[in-house]
């Protein structure tokens, strides 16, 4: 009972990673306008609290101790 019951889980476990593939539709637009590399979008929300990507990284601001920032 207790096999059937560790099998069971097992492929319940891994049923989902089977249906995790994407089209090849939606692998072309992968680096392109809409979506970055890796999947992700690229552009920010409409509030401007979360970027647009930028696939040179953020701006590093240099520090400055007398600043009262």
């Amino acid at each position: 009972m207790k096999s059937k019951l560790v099998a069971a889980l097992l492929a319940s476990a891994f049923a989902g990673a089977a249906f995790a593939a994407v089209s090849a539709d939606e692998a072309k637009q992968l680096g392109g306008p809409v979506l970055t590399e890796f999947g992700a979008e690229k552009a920010g929300n409409k509030e401007g609290t979360i970027p647009a990507y930028n696939p040179k990284g953020i701006k590093i601001v240099p520090f400055d101790p007398s600043s009262p920032g």
